[in-house]
């Protein structure tokens, strides 16, 4: 699941939105989620530029000490 946190200048607040859910299979290592969450921002033309941080639960596919999403 792919959420995303921007913040809300007229309102001042930080506003979530849900973004994606995509499934991974069952090996749900770095370069298959990297992949899912690449073809969706190809899809809906979003721009990685436009990214400033990720967040993750920490998980070692998403971390990684050699390779990872992050």
């Amino acid at each position: 699941m792919v959420f995303c946190r921007f913040p809300d200048l007229d309102a001042y607040r930080i506003v979530e939105h849900y973004l994606s859910c995509q499934p991974v299979g069952e090996r749900a290592i770095a370069e298959a989620i990297f992949k899912k969450i690449n073809e969706f921002f190809e899809k809906e033309g979003l721009d990685w530029s436009k990214c400033k941080s990720v967040t993750t639960d920490g998980a070692a596919a998403k971390q990684g000490f050699r390779k990872g999403v992050i």
